[in-house]
């Protein structure tokens, strides 16, 4: 029995010693993961430092072109608008659809006028912002004139429609009366 215990000890002890060894070479396994781990870090914040300012050109030069696509819209808008005035001048109608010919350019001011305004000082613009100012102020005043008739048009409908209504009800209560 004493033999058996000293040799399930002495297999216990051995045991034991292997997974100490084995123990040592995790730590030194993990000493260099550590070291390795290190180095990825550093080389990320490298890479990172390096790639942050080229995100930063990037987005600056992405800023720019979205800026210069706006530019171009402006600089088309004049003739935009010249070719919209001229069809509606040429159509001679009053109606609303004539004033759909507006739409697109009037849409383009609305979205780049925000770019005219930064840049309205500058040498290209001042002309660009004048011309397309213009356009506008015409476009308001065409469009004025067809609200006005459109309002009149609805008065003398409402007038015409109350005036029947009365004649109606007059001659029904003389119907009645007689």
């Amino acid at each position: 029995m004493v033999y058996e215990n000293y040799s399930k000890f002495i297999t216990a002890s051995d045991t034991l010693s292997g997974i100490k060894d084995q123990m040592g070479d995790l730590d030194s396994d993990l000493d260099d993961l550590k070291k390795s781990i290190g180095k990825v870090n550093d080389s990320y914040h490298g890479v990172e430092a390096s790639l942050s300012l080229k995100w930063r050109e990037i987005r600056k030069l992405d800023t720019m072109e979205k800026d210069l696509n706006k530019l171009k819209y402006l600089s088309e808008l004049p003739n935009m608008f010249k070719k919209a005035l001229t069809s509606f001048q040429n159509d001679n109608s009053d109606s609303l659809e004539a004033l759909s010919l507006f739409k697109e350019p009037v849409q383009y001011y609305s979205d780049y006028s925000d770019i005219l305004a930064d840049y309205k000082q500058t040498k290209f613009m001042i002309s660009l912002y004048g011309e397309i100012k213009s356009y506008v102020a015409r476009i308001r005043q065409i469009l004025g004139k067809q609200l006005d008739q459109i309002a009149s048009t609805t008065t003398t409908v409402n007038s015409a429609t109350s005036e029947q209504t009365l004649k109606e009800n007059l001659a029904e209560t003389t119907e009645k009366s007689n």
